[in-house]
């Protein structure tokens, strides 16, 4: 039996190798794995997500106000500058940049606004300012008063007993 075996073995091997596709070690039974593919298919559909995602962003309108605020941390006493961004807009006619600190310092500015013939950047200096958590809020607001745009930023005095420190976000920056 196992010489009647042998034979029938050695002949479905011949009639294989007279194939012309089939290559020795490959069995059609032996299938591949499916993961390689799964995988190259999961990067391909990630990348075209990401892809369409940057072309939504790109396309969205720039936020009506941004605020970014220098420095972020404060470790002793120093000057802070506030920079807010405001795109030409027919509709934007006052900005109002306010702040106020755990420390007691506190104050808020209002700038005319002349709609498309209005400056993009605002630049705020506040010299000397004494270490301490600090919130600014920068909004825009059309002829009626009526708000259009709001933006927040934190400058934070890190806590020694904290074991790090987490930053809160910087608000509508890009």
């Amino acid at each position: 039996m196992s010489d009647e075996r042998f034979t029938r073995l050695e002949r479905l091997a011949l009639e294989r190798a007279d194939r012309p596709h089939w290559h020795p070690g490959t069995d059609r039974r032996a299938r591949r794995s499916p993961w390689p593919a799964i995988v190259a298919l999961a990067f391909l559909l990630g990348l075209l997500a990401g892809v369409q995602l940057r072309a939504c962003a790109l396309d969205a309108p720039p936020p009506i106000v941004s605020i970014l605020v220098r420095p972020q941390i404060m470790l002793q006493r120093g000057d802070i500058r506030v920079e807010v961004r405001v795109p030409r807009h027919r509709d934007n006619r006052r900005l109002l940049i306010a702040w106020t600190s755990d420390v007691g310092t506190e104050g808020s500015t209002i700038r005319p606004l002349e709609g498309e013939d209005a400056a993009v950047l605002h630049v705020l200096a506040l010299p000397s300012q004494p270490a301490a958590n600090y919130t600014f809020v920068a909004a825009v607001f059309n002829s009626l008063g009526k708000l259009r745009g709001r933006a927040d930023g934190r400058i934070v005095v890190p806590d020694d007993r904290a074991p790090y420190l987490v930053l809160p976000p910087q608000g509508d920056i890009r």
